[in-house]
């Protein structure tokens, strides 16, 4: 039985992507066993897909809650809000808590921001995108930025683009 809150022998870095259709949900286990959550989805794919599997897995803390942008696929429509009163959240982050470029230590990983607010006009534009790097292994997650922000991304960080794992956005820009 696959679990994301227990240490898991084979990789102490688990990334879940549920299928939530059209939208974003991706929780990941850091090596430290903290927990982040990129974006909640539709509303009912928060209420019937993630707090149902985040019980199951008797996750009760979410340490890092990441909204990319205020898409209702992307933040349930209520930026996160359900999620944040039904489970202790330690650190919420969106496109304007850091800038593109910065590069964080992570729970034993490393994360750095590749898009922003400050990269776009509108929500799509403005998605949080970052690469999350651990071990030699990297998880990029692109957000719904558009050809353009992809572009600007290329430019700016040639060498961050290789990736293990690229979610990709539901858009198909780029």
């Amino acid at each position: 039985e696959f679990t994301v809150s227990a240490k898991s022998p084979f990789s102490p870095l688990v990334i879940v992507a549920p299928d939530v259709e059209h939208g974003s949900s991706v929780i990941i286990r850091l090596p430290t066993g903290k927990i982040m959550m990129v974006d909640t989805g539709k509303d009912w794919v928060r209420d019937q897909i993630l707090i149902p599997f985040l019980q199951r897995e008797k996750i009760t803390k979410i340490d890092y809650l990441l909204i990319t942008h205020y898409h209702d696929d992307h933040d349930s429509g209520d930026r996160g809000e359900k999620i944040r009163n039904l489970f202790q959240v330690d650190q919420f982050i969106d496109y304007s808590t850091y800038k593109t470029g910065t590069v964080l230590p992570f729970e034993g990983a490393s994360l750095k921001i590749l898009n922003c607010s400050e990269d776009g006009t509108e929500e799509n534009t403005k998605s949080l995108s970052f690469k999350l790097t651990y071990n030699g292994f990297s998880y990029t997650h692109g957000a719904d930025t558009y050809g353009i922000n992809q572009q600007l991304m290329l430019n700016r960080f040639p060498d961050d683009i290789r990736t293990d794992v690229f979610m990709a956005n539901h858009h198909f820009h780029g």
